[in-house]
């Protein structure tokens, strides 16, 4: 897994960054033959005339004063047509940001989007200060200058924000129907497509909601979810269960098998499915830090009462009968 700062790519790029960031860029080029290789083809164009790349090590990550390892490596028989998807993606994703930073129409706003693939994340750090981390299979648009009298995203899937806050200019995330107000925070919000509704976690500080139907304060280690009605509830929870990808570790608490199987298909880029509608009324607890999918499978697998077999390029656990 390739661990890229697009913002700082972005105007390391363009040469719109202040020396200190374009040394801490040289950085991450000159620490893996990968990255450059990246940077070669996704900024410059210059294809990699070399061997084929190795896999990427594991990344390192730090959030705020706590650094952990990150996701384990992926098969490596996956990791050549992953990697091709991300640069494409990239490339794709980058053309559309130098596009829309070129726009001088009266009344225009420049927006950036970011968007993860399956077993991809992404760090963005704005020019306030604010760091968002987005989780694999996530959107984050924004406006490329961040200099209205309200600071705005808008989020499809998770990601983790750490908001600099500014009492004269709110942070604002929209989610699934609903406005997420910063007020001194560093949150969770989970808002995917196709979940029946969205949460937001709160890790330090507090955050306002408002839905279609309520509004309220979200203090910190509490959540607050809400479904298509827009009616808002809130409960106290562990805050480190969910912001625990960040740091490249899966936690479930009682999380039934279906809902197991989609995260793992989508920080593994490897399709996981379940053979018999049986085990999708199971749970599982359980946490992995940097185990292969095989690993965990195997885990879940005697947890779960279920074995696990291979068609094609998807893992199935099948349910084992009872004697």
């Amino acid at each position: 897994m390739l661990d890229i700062d697009w913002e700082l790519l972005l105007r390391y790029s363009e040469r719109d960054c202040a020396l200190e960031d374009r040394e801490r860029f040289d950085r991450w080029l000159d620490a893996d033959r990968c990255h450059r290789a990246f940077y070669d083809v996704i900024a410059l164009g210059t294809p990699d005339a070399g061997p084929p790349l190795d896999p990427p090590p594991a990344p390192h990550w730090r959030i705020a004063t706590r650094a952990r390892h990150a996701w384990a490596r992926r098969a490596p028989r996956r990791l050549g047509w992953l990697l091709a998807a991300v640069l494409l993606a990239a490339a794709m994703l980058l053309a559309a940001h130098r596009h829309s930073a070129r726009l001088t129409e009266a009344g225009a706003v420049a927006e950036r989007t970011v968007v993860t693939r399956p077993a991809e994340r992404a760090i963005v750090r704005l020019g306030d200060g604010t760091q968002i981390i987005v989780a694999a299979q996530s959107t984050l648009r924004y406006p490329a200058t961040q200099s209205g009298a309200v600071r705005q995203v808008d989020v499809s899937g998770e990601a983790y924000f750490e908001v600099a806050h500014d009492d004269r200019r709110p942070f604002v995330v929209h989610a699934n129907g609903a406005t997420i107000s910063d007020v001194g925070t560093a949150f969770d919000v989970r808002a995917y497509p196709n979940d029946s509704g969205a949460r937001v976690v709160v890790a330090d500080g507090r955050v306002a909601i408002r839905a279609a139907r309520d509004t309220g304060v979200v203090d910190r280690g509490q959540l607050a979810q809400w479904d298509t009605s827009g009616a808002v509830a809130v409960r106290r929870v562990d805050p480190q269960r969910y912001v625990a990808w960040t740091t490249g570790e899966l936690v479930f608490d009682a999380t039934p098998l279906d809902e197991v199987a989609k995260e793992l298909t989508r920080w593994y880029g490897t399709p996981v499915a379940l053979g018999d509608r049986s085990l999708a009324r199971r749970d599982f607890t359980g946490s992995f830090d940097r185990e292969s999918l095989r690993v965990i499978l195997a885990i879940i697998g005697r947890g779960a009462r279920a074995r696990l077999v291979w068609r094609a390029d998807t893992a199935v656990l099948l349910s084992v009968p009872q004697h």
